[in-house]
């Protein structure tokens, strides 16, 4: 794993910069853009590893195949979508 060398004082600009959204556009964001934000966020550190994190799947089909996976998913395939 190669260690980048992050400059403190644009580390500590970009916290501070940072804003809660509070309103949310109509459509939904793009697959990559989810994608990039799972990837970002499994990285996150989490008190004593446990990874408390959870996921709204919408796509019925994908929730077959997820249903598929292990035999204790099986209830995926009735789950209610959000909306």
């Amino acid at each position: 794993m190669e260690l980048k060398v992050v400059n403190l004082d644009e580390h500590l600009e970009f916290l501070k910069s940072r804003s809660s959204t509070r309103r949310f556009k109509s459509e939904p964001p793009p697959q990559e853009l989810i994608l990039r934000a799972i990837d970002t966020e499994r990285r996150a550190p989490s008190t004593g590893n446990s990874r408390p994190w959870g996921f709204i799947v919408n796509d019925p089909d994908l929730k077959r195949k997820l249903g598929n996976i292990h035999l204790w998913a099986g209830p995926l395939y009735d789950a209610p979508s959000q909306s």
